[in-house]
C-alpha cells in the first residue's frame, strides 16, 4: 500500500513562495519512491479562528462549531500517514494562517490529562491519527538560531501529539526567490528531492542529505551586503557594510581584511558583477576541502583587481589583491572573461589562443566546471586541449 503525504503551506504566497519552492522537490522525490502525496494551501481555506469555546470537547466531541473548511481538512489529516508542514518564519515562528490550522486540529484530541512519557498531556481522539510529521520551513536570516522557536514548539507538539521525525530548515530563503541565482542554486533543490526519496525508502533523511540541505548559499559577509543593498528604502540611507557588520568581524582572515567585499546584482554588464556573482554559482559539494586563492588581475584597465576565496566549502568574492599569494592567477581583458562567462566563447580555444593567461596551479581552472555550475565554458578540461564536452 503506498504510504499517502498531505503537505500543508502556510505561506500568505502560497503557489509562488519560497516555501513551495523547497516543499514541492521534496513531494517529486518521494511520488518517485511510490508514495501518494497532496498538497494543501492555507491561503485557499476559509477557517476561522479557534475561539476556545471547547464545544469540541464539551459539546459536540470531536467537531467543531464553524463549518467552514476546517473539518474536509481533518479527515484529510486523519487518513494519511505522513504530515509535512511547510511555513515560511515570520517574527521565529509559523506564519498566523498555519497557526490557524494548527490550532483548529484541536478536535482530534480528547480533552482530558494523561501522563505521556515525562510530560502530561490529551490523548488521540482517533488511535490512526499518530503519523510522522515533516517540518519545512525557510527564513530570511542566514543563521539556523532563528529557528530555535519554531523547532521548540514543534518538539512539544512531539511529544503531546505526532512525531517530528525531519526536518528541512533552509536559510537566505529569499534566495530562492532571485532568478539569476536558479541555476547556481539548483544542488540544493536537488538534495531537497534527494530528501523525498529517502523519506519514503529509508522512512528518514539521510546525514548526507541533511548536511547538504545545511548549507548556506552564501557567506554572511555576502548575504548581508546583498540584503542590505537590496531594500532602496525611500529617504533612508543604507548601512555600509563596515556599520552592519562592525569593522572588527568584518573580516574573518587578515587575507581580506582590507579588501572591499564583492556584491552580487542582477546585471551582467562589468566584468566586477561577473565575478561578483560566482559566489552564486559555487558548489560547494564539489569543492570538498580545497582552499584556493583565485586573482584576477584585468589587463586593459590599470586597476581593476579582484580574487575569490575557497575554504570551508564556501566562496567569496573581493575587489583588490589578497595579502597572500594567490593560487593561481588569472590574466584576462574584461570583455573575454565576461564572453567566456556567457558561453559567447569557448574557453578551451580563448586559452589556446592566449586571450587570457594563467599563472599558478592551472588544475584550480580545469576544476571550473565542477566549482561553478554556470561557468562551464570557462575552463579547460584536459591538459592535452581536448574540447570539454
Amino acid at each position: 500500500m503506498s504510504i499517502k503525504i498531505l503537505a500543508i503551506n502556510g505561506s500568505p504566497r502560497g503557489r509562488t513562495s519560497n516555501t513551495d519552492k523547497i516543499l514541492q522537490p521534496f513531494l517529486v522525490g518521494a511520488t518517485e519512491a511510490g508514495a501518494v502525496t497532496e498538497t494543501v494551501y492555507a491561503i485557499d481555506l476559509d477557517i476561522h479562528d479557534c475561539t476556545g469555546c471547547f464545544s469540541c470537547w464539551k459539546k459536540t466531541p470531536g467537531k467543531c462549531i464553524f463549518n467552514d473548511d476546517m473539518p474536509a481538512l481533518l479527515e484529510k489529516i486523519r487518513n494519511v500517514d505522513v504530515i509535512v508542514w511547510a511555513t515560511p518564519l515570520y517574527y521565529y515562528g509559523m506564519t498566523a494562517r498555519l497557526q490557524r490550522v494548527m490550532e483548529r486540529t484541536l478536535p482530534l484530541v480528547m480533552p482530558y490529562i494523561v501522563k505521556k512519557g515525562e510530560h502530561f498531556g490529551h490523548p488521540l481522539r482517533y488511535q490512526n491519527y499518530s503519523q510522522k510529521t515533516v517540518l519545512i520551513s525557510n527564513c530570511g536570516f542566514i543563521e539556523r538560531y532563528y529557528f530555535e522557536a519554531l523547532l521548540k514548539q514543534f518538539s512539544i507538539l512531539d511529544r503531546q501529539e505526532r512525531s517530528l521525525d525531519n526536518t528541512i530548515l533552509c536559510t537566505a530563503g529569499e534566495m530562492l526567490a532571485v532568478p539569476e541565482a536558479e541555476q547556481q542554486i539548483s544542488w540544493y533543490l536537488d538534495a531537497a528531492y534527494e530528501a523525498g526519496k529517502e523519506f519514503i525508502t529509508a522512512g528518514k533523511i539521510s546525514t548526507q542529505t541533511a548536511a547538504t540541505l545545511s548549507k548556506d548559499f552564501v557567506t554572511l559577509e555576502t548575504f548581508v551586503a546583498m540584503a542590505n543593498a537590496s531594500w532602496n528604502a525611500p529617504g533612508e540611507t543604507p548601512l555600509t557594510l563596515d556599520e552592519a557588520m562592525g569593522r572588527e568581524s568584518l573580516y574573518t582572515t587578515s587575507d581580506t581584511k582590507h579588501c572591499e567585499p564583492l556584491i552580487p546584482t542582477a546585471q551582467m554588464t562589468t566584468i566586477r558583477d561577473v565575478i561578483a556573482g560566482m559566489p552564486l554559482a559555487f558548489q560547494p559539494q564539489a569543492a570538498g576541502n580545497l582552499k584556493a586563492t583565485i586573482a584576477f588581475y584585468v589587463t586593459d584597465t590599470a586597476d581593476e583587481k579582484y580574487f575569490l576565496k575557497i575554504e570551508d566549502g564556501q566562496c567569496s568574492a573581493f575587489a583588490g589583491v589578497a595579502a597572500s599569494e594567490p593560487d593561481i592567477t588569472i590574466h584576462t581583458p574584461a570583455q573575454v572573461w565576461m564572453d567566456l562567462s556567457c558561453g559567447k566563447t569557448d574557453g578551451q580555444q580563448a586559452f589556446m589562443e592566449g586571450q587570457y593567461r594563467v599563472e599558478g596551479n592551472i588544475q584550480i581552472l580545469m576544476m571550473f566546471n565542477k566549482l561553478f555550475k554556470s561557468a562551464d565554458t570557462m575552463m579547460i578540461s584536459q591538459p592535452t586541449g581536448k574540447k570539454k564536452r
